[in-house]
């Protein structure tokens, strides 16, 4: 049920999510750095804001973990092409701190090389981090480590912010030059003006015909059908 109850409050209704074609999850979706532009014009008119998200899962290691206790952990990564763009289409809010700078990386030490990719986590993540800190949640300054890079949080979400609770977000480069995405999407997430005119998108979308094709939801549709995983369970 409570899987049920956080899927259920994910997704906006006038959202749409834009897949490669015969993909039904973001993690195996692979689109190309795409113009708003290209879309079909039946799209393009619907069209409110629009961002490019690329997500990967990676593994955390865990700072000075104690005997026993496991020096690792997978955690869920979105490289976002306009941070502020997707957080007012997703309704994500911060708690505390700010979002990335634009250039998204500073320094954390007194050495030139000495840097960290910036990071906006989920409060979840940041209480389950801070507890490997010795701490009850995760600050703006605070360092972990990600794959083969350290990232410096600068923000952390409010909380109630649905699935994205479990997610650390980032610049796109950041994801891609590191994990193997490089010049490529997971999904376009469009935000449209009514549940209507999302459901005209889908379907303009799911006809339109060119050299890629694209799958598409609205966005409650897409996280409705996470339902059948807990169903099975």
């Amino acid at each position: 049920k409570g899987m049920d109850r956080l899927i259920e409050s994910s997704g906006n209704p006038g959202n749409i999510m834009v897949l490669s074609d015969g993909a039904t999850d973001e993690a195996f979706s692979n689109l190309p750095d795409y113009s708003v532009e290209l879309l079909p014009a039946d799209v393009q008119r619907e069209i409110v804001l629009f961002a490019k998200e690329v997500y990967v899962v990676v593994m955390y290691m865990v700072p000075n973990p104690a005997a026993g206790v496991r020096p690792r952990r997978f955690v869920q990564l979105r490289g976002l092409d306009n941070m502020r763009v997707a957080a007012e289409i997703h309704g994500v809010k911060l708690g505390r701190g700010d979002w990335p700078s634009d250039i998204g990386v500073q320094k954390i030490g007194a050495g030139d090389a000495d840097t960290a990719k910036e990071i906006v986590v989920g409060h979840g993540v940041a209480r389950a981090f801070g507890a490997d800190l010795g701490k009850e949640i995760l600050e703006p300054g605070d360092v972990v480590t990600l794959g083969p890079c350290k990232w410096v949080v600068v923000g952390v979400m409010a909380e109630g912010s649905a699935s994205f609770s479990s997610e650390i977000w980032t610049r796109d480069l950041h994801v891609q030059q590191n994990f193997g995405r490089e010049n490529s999407y997971c999904s376009y997430v469009v935000r449209t003006a009514s549940p209507e005119k999302a459901k005209l998108a889908v379907r303009a979308l799911k006809e339109f015909k060119s050299e890629r094709n694209f799958q598409a939801y609205t966005e409650q549709e897409y996280y409705a059908k996470m339902t059948d995983t807990s169903k099975t369970f």
